[in-house]
Formats: structure tokens, C-alpha cells, sequence
């Protein structure tokens, strides 16, 4: 009976030491490395803006070159490149490179076909996590929240406040949603 919430609370303890420690290394840093790292990041995205094209957001095809991507966003090498704070579920959660199994176990991941998570016009950014894990809760309370609640992405000393302003089930092949929209700037937190 005890070892869903024990684990639970031992695994969310390690995530926030993880953020802790990410926040300890990106506001630590001196302003013109940090800016350095985030222009290199919204130049990545106003390259991908160009090029976008959703397939399976869950599927990385076998001959990507993802050298420059995982390089993007590193300030460490545990590979967090940012992390969501989501206030109303009480998590703080680490971002990493890539939506692999082992990313998913551990924390959320970012979709690399999408926009990194550093804002600005005409990005977006796709976060996912799992939910209803034993281990970890992760993104389980997601269906908790509702339009108009407020989470937080935090990445190099940076922290951009965004409003849930819908909430849609989808089917997995069904990428449209996830699509940049010009002049705008949003995450989608993604959940099965």
C-alpha cells in the first residue's frame, strides 16, 4: 500500500534537487554566457519555423542528426535544459532533450521537432511527460487544471509565465495542434 506514495514523494524530491541544482548552475552564470546560450536557441527556432513538419511527435526517425540539438540548451551534462513549474499541481519538473523512454522515466521531455522552450514570436514548444506511473507523478494531475491557470518555464536565470488557454484530447496522429502559429508564443503540455 505504501510503495506508490513512498516512491512518489522520493521521486519528486530527487526531480526538485535536479531543478534546484539546474537553477543553482543557470543563475550562477555570467549574463553573456546565459545570452549566448539563449540566442543560439531562438536561432534554432527561427530555423525550425521555416521547416516544421509534425509526423509522430513520439517517433525520432533513425538517420536524424540530433548533434546540434543536443548540444542547444545545455548547462549541465544531466541534459536538463530547462524546467516547468506547474503551481496549481504542485510539481516542478526537469526538461530534457528528446521524448526517449528513458527521458520519460525521469522527467519530461521536449520534442525536438518543436520549438525550444525560451519563448518569442512564432514558437512553439512541446513538453511531455507521463502520467500515472508508480514511481513518479510527473504529469498524472494534468487533468487538474483548467483555462486560465498559470505554470512556469524556467531556463539560463529566465522565467516566462504562461496561462492555460485550452485544453483538447486528441488522437496521437492528430499533430495540427502542435503547429506554430505566426506571431505567437506557446508550450503545449502533452500527456497520454
Amino acid at each position: 500500500l505504501l510503495y506508490t506514495p513512498i516512491n512518489q514523494w522520493l521521486e519528486g524530491r530527487r526531480q526538485s534537487k535536479v531543478c534546484a541544482a539546474y537553477a543553482d548552475a543557470t543563475n550562477g552564470m555570467d549574463d553573456s554566457d546565459a545570452e549566448r546560450e539563449l540566442s543560439k536557441a531562438r536561432q534554432h527556432n527561427r530555423d525550425l519555423s521555416e521547416r516544421v513538419a509534425l509526423s509522430d511527435p513520439f517517433q525520432t526517425p533513425d538517420d536524424t542528426d540530433t548533434t546540434n540539438y543536443d548540444a542547444l540548451l545545455r548547462a549541465s551534462t544531466d541534459g536538463v535544459m530547462a524546467y516547468v513549474e506547474i503551481p496549481k499541481i504542485n510539481v516542478s519538473l526537469p526538461v530534457y532533450h528528446g521524448v526517449s523512454s528513458t527521458v520519460l522515466n525521469k522527467g519530461v521531455g521536449h520534442l525536438p521537432e518543436t520549438s525550444l522552450p525560451v519563448g518569442g514570436k512564432s514558437t512553439h514548444a512541446v513538453l511531455a511527460g507521463h502520467s500515472g506511473m508508480s514511481h513518479a507523478r510527473l504529469f498524472t494531475d494534468l487533468p487538474k487544471l483548467k483555462i486560465g491557470d498559470e505554470f512556469y518555464i524556467h531556463v539560463y536565470g529566465k522565467t516566462m509565465r504562461y496561462k492555460v488557454d485550452q485544453i483538447k484530447k486528441v488522437q496521437p496522429w492528430n499533430t495540427i495542434d502542435l503547429n506554430i502559429i505566426e506571431g505567437q508564443d506557446y508550450v503545449t503540455l502533452l500527456t497520454c
